[in-house]
């Protein structure tokens, strides 16, 4: 399938721009207007939004892919993972270093 063309694209990007928006605009008005006390669990999924949405426009304005870009919202830890393999170049996971001695085996989730 071939890539839309740039002319095409900007204002698809804008349109899903303004819906990503729309999550944030409306917790807020929920939290203004009938101040309502959300779970910590939404709380956190609307600061995700927020950061992802600040992420695609500053990638959108400037061209530049932000470092540590947020791939899924629910699961916001995940980040892609370029492999070298012909199949799938790309795999979306945590990065985990294993230590193994004898009798234990630690795993440590990297920071990114």
């Amino acid at each position: 399938m071939r890539r839309k063309t740039n002319k095409k694209r900007k204002p698809l990007t804008r349109a899903l721009l303004h819906l990503l928006r729309k999550p944030i605009a409306f917790e807020k008005e929920l939290r203004d207007t009938n101040k309502l006390n959300f779970t910590v669990t939404c709380y956190r999924r609307v600061a995700t939004i927020k950061k992802e949405h600040t992420q695609q426009q500053e990638y959108f304005d400037t061209g530049i892919s932000p470092k540590n870009r947020i791939v899924s919202i629910a699961k916001d830890y995940l980040r892609p993972i370029v492999r070298g393999k012909e199949v799938k170049p790309v795999e979306f996971g945590a990065k985990v270093n294993k230590l193994h001695n004898r009798w234990y085996q630690f795993y440590r989730a990297s920071k990114l």
